[in-house]
């Protein structure tokens, strides 16, 4: 009687414990896939089928393993198997989840405070000595303006400098997006409202492949004229001792070849190498960057919804020491409140805005008032004659960017 008491207290403490493992296991997947639903960014999907194929695995063996010793062994080398790839899976991703991009997740970047560079009001952009010699008057045929975040400051400036005050501004006080006169979307929404006529005028990089045939399927041909230059820049964490990469070395790096940090000078760690989501302006002058080497693919390569996004990953100091990120100079010296971060020379050449306009810094370039081709709005061709002539190029050189190639 006594070794059958034993034994059924011993079932009912298995039981119980069974009960309380299958209880917490099973309640852990809902909380993983609550969380990933709450989440502003889409994750493979591996992330949370790997864990739950784990945890399921696990809830079979607590229910099996005193039972069926055959089945016991099977599950458990399941386990293993899941396990190991579990733990492969997030050192190959370098220790975190990756974002893929989606839709939802670029939005306009909540790094920059846009409120200090809306037009007429801001003491933060650029302005004349004195009236510009073009001056629009108020009507219903203002060109509607849009422009990518890293050149809000310059696009402000221009509204505020031919422009009438009284326009609707994005963000202002009963805004309505079918009459605002002055936007600042994201790239990617803003070449759409180009291509759909909803805005005039878009300043930015040059549009992707892909935003071309966007535009082409709806009859519609952009128009691209250069304004000025800036510098595509690759920065790193102040704590990365590595202050300099050769172009060949940046290719490398995003194609796969190079992923240790000791391989360019640093220390003993791998790279992490951030991207944007497709259609950013950074995103596509990274894909004209590197021709036709292939971009390394993700899940190896983390992937974000905002330039802002990317800055604030690689100056995290816990996850961002041996990240590598990419933006425009700009954007990243003066749109973003973050010191601890460091743009790195190209072939020895600083990203200064003597190295932009000399031609030294390699990775300068142009960038465009985009507007559609054949559009018979003649303000649109004042506006663009007179963002190139003297006044213009003083307000892009006195906003921080260097002057349009003369040559």
């Amino acid at each position: 009687m006594a070794d059958e008491d034993v034994l059924r207290r011993r079932a009912k403490a298995l039981h119980v414990l069974r009960t309380a493992v299958t209880v917490l296991l099973v309640c852990s997947i809902p909380f993983g896939l609550f969380f990933l639903l709450l989440s502003p960014y889409q994750y493979n999907a591996l992330s949370f089928v790997l864990p739950c194929a784990f945890f399921v695995l696990l809830v079979a063996l607590v229910w099996t393993f005193d039972r069926k010793r055959p089945l016991v062994v099977v599950l458990s080398l399941m386990a293993v198997v899941v396990a190991a790839t579990v733990v492969n899976y997030f050192v190959e991703t370098q220790g975190t989840l990756r974002q893929f991009p989606s839709p939802d997740a670029v939005s306009v970047d909540e790094s920059i405070d846009y409120e200090a560079y809306l037009p007429f009001e801001s003491e933060s952009i650029a302005r004349l000595d004195g009236p510009a010699s073009l001056q629009l008057p108020m009507s219903d045929d203002l060109p509607k303006v849009d422009s990518a975040a890293a050149l809000l400051p310059l696009a402000s400036s221009f509204v505020t400098a031919v422009y009438p005050e009284g326009i609707t501004v994005m963000g202002s006080s009963g805004y309505d997006p079918s009459s605002c006169v002055f936007q600042f979307n994201n790239t990617v929404r803003g070449y759409e409202a180009l291509a759909e006529g909803e805005t005039d005028v878009f300043f930015g990089a040059l549009p992707s492949e892909e935003q071309i045939a966007h535009a082409a399927e709806r009859g519609v041909e952009f128009e691209c004229t250069p304004i000025g230059q800036e510098a595509f820049v690759f920065f790193v964490n102040e704590a990365n001792p590595v202050e300099s990469l050769t172009v060949e070395q940046i290719r490398d790096i995003y194609a796969g070849k190079i992923d240790n940090w000791s391989e360019v000078g640093g220390r003993d760690a791998p790279i992490v190498p951030y991207q944007r989501n497709e259609g950013s302006g950074s995103q596509s002058q990274m894909k004209r960057f590197m021709g036709t080497v292939r971009l390394g693919d993700a899940p190896k390569v983390l992937r974000s919804g905002s330039m802002g996004g990317v800055v604030r990953s690689v100056a995290d100091y816990d996850n961002g020491i041996d990240a590598i990120g990419y933006s425009f100079r700009y954007y990243v010296s003066d749109l973003v409140g973050v010191s601890n971060i460091r743009m790195l020379a190209l072939d020895g050449a600083e990203p200064t805005m003597e190295n932009i306009a000399s031609g030294a810094y390699p990775l300068a370039d142009s960038f465009y008032a985009v507007t559609r081709k054949g559009e018979e709005n003649p303000d649109i061709a004042l506006l663009l004659d007179w963002v190139r002539s003297e006044q213009g190029q003083l307000l892009v050189e006195r906003s921080g960017y260097a002057r349009m190639k003369t040559d």
